[in-house]
């Protein structure tokens, strides 16, 4: 805002006085007052004989401004009138504007004359104005005054602020620049507003504005780029604008290379499952650029052989986009001989930063023809980390094997949340990518996912399942957003000399720590940053250094943040409520600015430590009362004493959020010689909300390890589960669901879910008090041998706490003997490609259960790395035939312990 020193005008009266008792003082002079009344060196108009003096008044008449003429501050306008056939002794020439009933004199003219040329036009901007001339003789006077208003004019705009784009930026970010302009002038104006980001990107936008309004403009997306610092210029171009000093800001952005270099092998495509000798294949595998820059690179693709090892190795040379994923195909491989082979696809880029996912492997069975055999090669997607509540479309890979074609369902599950079937039709040695309805995960967490093929007559189960390395991490999705809620001080009055220490509320509204540049400007005076650490959800003040509150004028005070990566800037600017009026007078005033706590929801029961901004808007330090009410139960009082200019939060006695509904909180001031009652109270509105939360306790049934006497494969089990309220209000009419997976690993480890053995859900109707439980049964499943993770979960719509909504234990159903023999049983670990990893040896009589529990550990004392594994168990008894199983296993880096058991 514009600083404006105006001398107080001297009343009408006084001047006429004083030129009727300078009438006798002799020799005249001309005096021109530029608006604001005569100096102590007043003017002496000249004594004047004349007949007609003492007899008729002078006439006059005002030619201009006689109505509608636009004068701009500053500039020279020439004032004009006429006389009558009485000449006049002199003259004097006043104005008047629409915020003031006072004359103010611009000149006194001895002789008197017809025109005066009035410069400069005072900093007075009016949309109201006249002219009045005044003509005297010795004795008497006449005058006239414009007939119509005319308008004093001050025009001045300009951008005082790029908000957008941040010092700081990734190279590819999509910014929408914004920039805050100001209307300074007195008259709305619309001008237009240009912002320039290096030499590559300009754009020009209009914008209107109303006297004194802020406000801020957005321009059409930058994607930042070149890397390298870059100049930002915004300026105006206001036609007639009368300060053209404060018509541009500049800055600069930085724009930040993020290159990073890393790609891998997704999946081996082809060859896979079972091959008849003698066909004709293509070996196909999935690659994927993981960095961020282009690459080409080479990809190899070894086919080995158990017995004769080697027979095959082609390279192909292959270019990705970054985050691509494509098929590379390579040259034909006639299937012989009949044998078990392991393939293997790696990719070899320089400078690759993590080759942790160079290589993927596999394996293929060359076999006779005549052979039906699908099976499902990989997942493609969900993979890695997706966020809540975004779209994923699930896709899988699989692959007819055998010598005939094809239809056959494919199934692809997500933990226990997705389960979707698609009919794939496929030729012999095709492979394709089924696609499956898009998957919307809620619920935080990691799912495994799988994808299975059913073929009636398959001739090779082993390579029916797919599933995927690693389970899908369900993640909130990242949100930054910190904003400016208010400016605290200064405000109001501030005695000129006097130190006060800006302040500003800010608000982390997104879901991660930030550290944010928060800056607070005072008009053209004062602009200081400082970095403040939030985390999500706080709300925090934020002090600056001290300013010395002058000259005296008033100014506009603002603060904004500046988080580089923010996501809606709409909230990163805020504008003191007043403007700060800096005086030379003495004054008391004590304000209450705001209620910091509580505010918004809170949760009955909660204990809230209230608290409110007030400020001293006086020029003396004093202690004040200031009261705190909170509907009918609170009312507390505290005493602060202020600095003049000083913002302190008042602190008051703990209140407990009760009871439940809607309160009002009044916080006031009380200081006894207030000047200004007119902001010693603010409110807030406050909502008690009792607290729902309904949790499952524990699965009662079936849990731990089930023993099935000899010859008995399976059992009727009638699953149990406890569930609480941990809320403060009674619950009813909610669900409670409970499901039974097949899974591949043992008790207490992550699991690879097989498929859905039993599920089922029930409503609690009756009444469920604070603090009680009850027991929940569901209708009987009759379960046979095998690992099951039995999973039970509530489904309250007003819930507030999820973490206890969700209890998981599992089971294992298995025979308490294998046979009624005695013999050795022994279990060997191999790796994909054929490596003994452990092997388990023991001798067992007759009833004995035939289980072992691997702790993943090899026969050197190493723990292996995550993978896919093939057990090998096989029983010798000491009478009848060797009995063998085999299956995989899935080995994740939490494995503590995993029971392999005979089926």
């Amino acid at each position: 805002m514009r600083a404006m020193r105006r001398k107080a005008p001297i009343p009408e009266v006084l001047i006429l006085l004083g030129l009727v008792a300078s009438m006798a003082l002799g020799a005249g002079k001309t005096v021109a007052l530029d608006g604001h009344g005569p100096s102590q060196e007043s003017y002496r108009p000249r004594q004047h004989g004349s007949v007609a003096d003492g007899m008729l008044p002078p006439t006059v008449r005002v030619s201009v401004p006689n109505g509608g003429e636009i004068w701009r501050v500053g500039t020279a306008q020439t004032i004009t009138w006429t006389h009558g056939p009485v000449g006049p002794v002199g003259d004097s020439i006043w104005y008047r504007t629409s915020d003031s009933d006072t004359w103010r004199l611009i000149a006194a003219l001895e002789p008197a004359t017809e025109s005066h040329v009035w410069g400069p036009v005072p900093d007075t901007p009016s949309e109201d104005c006249r002219v009045r001339v005044k003509a005297y003789t010795t004795a008497k006077s006449g005058e006239d005054s414009s007939d119509n208003h005319f308008v004093i004019l001050y025009e001045d705009v300009g951008p005082t602020e790029i908000l957008a784009p941040a010092r700081e930026i990734d190279s590819g970010t999509t910014v929408t620049p914004r920039v805050v302009v100001r209307n300074s002038g007195s008259r709305e104006a619309t001008f237009p507003v240009t912002l320039l980001i290096g030499d590559l990107y300009a754009h020009t936008t209009q914008q209107s504005l109303a006297p004194e309004q802020v406000d801020t403009v957005s321009f059409p997306a930058w994607i930042a780029g070149p890397i390298g610092r870059l100049a930002l210029v915004c300026y105006t171009a206001l036609s007639g604008d009368m300060d053209p000093s404060n018509d541009t800001v500049r800055g600069e952005v930085e724009v930040l290379g993020t290159e990073r270099h890393d790609v891998g092998a997704v999946a081996i495509l082809a060859p896979v499952g079972t091959v008849d000798s003698g066909t004709v294949v293509t070996p196909r595998a999935a690659v994927r650029n993981h960095g961020t820059c282009e690459e080409t690179f080479p990809v190899t693709f070894s086919i080995n052989a158990t017995r004769v090892g080697r027979v095959y190795e082609q390279t192909r040379m292959q270019t990705l986009a970054p985050g691509q994923t494509d098929t590379v195909d390579f040259p034909h491989w006639i299937a012989q001989p009949i044998d078990q082979f392991v393939t293997s696809c790696f990719t070899s880029l320089d400078g690759d930063e993590d080759c942790s996912n160079d290589t993927s492997d596999g394996r293929v069975a060359v076999v006779g023809p005549g052979r039906h055999d699908v099976g499902a090669i990989a997942t493609l997607a969900p993979l890695g980390t997706t966020d809540s509540g975004g779209a994923v479309i699930p896709q899988a890979v699989v692959t007819n094997v055998g010598s005939c074609g094809e239809s056959f369902p494919v199934t692809f599950c997500i933990g226990g949340v997705y389960k979707e079937t698609r009919r794939c039709s496929l030729a012999s040695g095709q492979v394709d990518t089924v696609s499956f309805p898009e998957w919307t995960p809620h619920q935080l967490g990691r799912y495994p996912t799988l994808a299975f093929t059913r073929l009636a007559d398959d001739q090779n189960r082993s390579n029916d399942t797919a599933f995927a390395a690693d389970p899908v991490e369900v993640v909130s999705p990242e949100l930054c957003d910190v904003g400016a809620v208010a400016v605290l001080s200064p405000s109001g009055t501030v005695k000129c000399g006097v130190g006060v220490a800006p302040k500003a509320v800010v608000h982390n509204y997104g879901n991660r720590d930030q550290t944010c540049p928060v800056t607070f400007r005072i008009g053209g005076l004062y602009d200081e940053t400082v970095l403040q650490e939030m985390s999500p959800g706080q709300t925090d003040t934020v002090s600056f250094p001290l300013w010395i509150a002058g000259p005296v004028g008033r100014y506009l005070a603002m603060a904004f943040t500046g988080l580089d990566k923010d996501q809606n800037r709409a909230n990163d600017t805020v504008v003191g409520r007043d403007s700060v009026r800096v005086v030379l007078e003495d004054g008391h005033d004590m304000s209450a600015n705001l209620i910091i706590a509580p505010v918004g929801d809170v949760d009955m029961g909660t204990v809230v430590a209230p608290r409110a901004i007030v400020h001293n808007l006086g020029t003396y330090k004093e202690p004040c009362p200031v009261t705190l009410r909170i509907g009918d139960d609170y009312e507390e009082t505290v005493t602060r004493t202020l600095s003049p200019g000083q913002t302190d939060t008042a602190h008051f006695p703990t209140w407990v959020a009760q009871p439940s509904g809607t309160h009002t909180a009044v916080c006031f001031t009380s200081l006894a010689a207030d000047e200004n009652r007119s902001n010693d109270t603010t409110r807030s509105r406050i909502a008690v909300v009792p607290v729902s939360d309904v949790g499952v306790e524990a699965v009662l049934s079936p849990t731990g390890t089930v023993l099935l006497g000899n010859g008995i494969v399976q059992t009727s089990v009638r699953p149990r589960s406890r569930v609480v309220n941990h809320g403060q209000s009674n619950e009813t009419d909610f669900e409670v669901r409970l499901r039974i997976d097949s899974v591949r690993i043992g008790p207490g480890l992550d699991t690879v879910l097989l498929g859905i053995a039993y599920e089922a859900s029930t409503r609690l109707r009756s009444v469920l008090l604070p603090g009680a439980a009850a027991e929940v049964d569901f209708p009987e499943v009759v379960l046979g041998f095998g690992d099951y993770a039995v999973s039970c979960s509530t489904a309250l719509a007003a819930d507030r706490v999820h973490s206890n909504d969700r209890d998981v234990r599992f089971c294992t159903v298995t025979s308490s003997a294998a046979s009624t023999s005695a013999g050795r049983f022994e279990v060997i670990v191999y790796t994909r490609v054929g490596e003994r990893v452990r092997t388990y040896e023991s001798s067992i009589g007759p009833g004995d259960a035939r289980l072992v529990q691997w702790d993943g550990i090899d026969d050197r004392g190493r723990r292996v790395a995550p993978g896919v594994y093939l057990c090998v168990l096989r029983f010798e008894p000491e009478h009848g035939p060797t009995e063998t199983q085999s299956f995989k296993l899935a080995v994740t880096s939490e494995l503590t312990s995993a029971v392999l058991t005979w089926r």
